[in-house]
């Protein structure tokens, strides 16, 4: 049995393009082309702020003003195609499932019960700071009494694999979400993980 902790956004939730729609309007700047996304999706979170010329106090700033404007296109989110029947064969295989998330619990809730979800995570954890996700996952593996040998974390993003790193647990790094495949590579995550699928042969018990 191992112990699974999920992403939310861009790992579980489709949200890449709605959260670009709603950072644009917010800094009232033009939504980027496709080019411009992708060559942003090859950078760190920290190399994009800086290259956008947003300091971090105005990041935290955005963020609040983001989630306010995210929850009036909450019914536009899907999961991302195939994620569901993961969870599902995760969950009737035994594994223990966990969301670590800088989104709110109300909305990662809400995103869960619409899609049939819900019951098959063992807990929440929301509100996560940008840079403190190492934290929590170690308040997390040490609240829940987890072997760091049974412990998988599932994200998108730089910061995802740089958590699990520091947090002593294995990262696999999807490619559809925040981050594209060849910048996650470079980190060298646990796994690269092209299709949901890949999950389950990724994880070994």
């Amino acid at each position: 049995m191992a112990n699974v902790i999920f992403d939310f956004d861009g790992t579980l939730a489709d949200s890449f393009k709605i959260t670009v729609e709603v950072l644009g309007e917010l800094m009232h700047r033009p939504i980027p082309d496709d080019k411009e996304i992708e060559r942003l999706r090859s950078q760190s979170l920290r190399a994009v702020l800086r290259e956008l010329k947003i300091s971090w106090w105005r990041a935290l700033l955005l963020i609040k003003k983001a989630r306010k404007l995210y929850i009036e296109h909450l019914d536009e989110i899907q999961p991302h195609p195939g994620i569901v029947e993961v969870i599902k064969k995760l969950n009737g295989q035994g594994h223990v499932l966990y969301i670590i998330s800088s989104n709110t619990v109300p909305v990662i809730r809400y995103f869960l019960h619409a899609n049939k979800i819900e019951q098959y995570f063992k807990r929440i954890y929301g509100s996560v700071g940008l840079f403190s996700k190492a934290r929590i996952l170690r308040r997390v593996i040490k609240s829940n009494k987890i072997r760091l040998d049974t412990c998988y974390y599932i994200g998108d993003e730089g910061r995802d694999i740089e958590a699990s790193y520091d947090a002593g647990v294995k990262c696999l790094a999807v490619v559809w979400g925040f981050s594209n495949g060849e910048f996650l590579r470079s980190l060298k995550p646990y796994a690269l993980i092209q299709e949901p699928e890949n999950i389950i042969t990724a994880i070994k018990t």
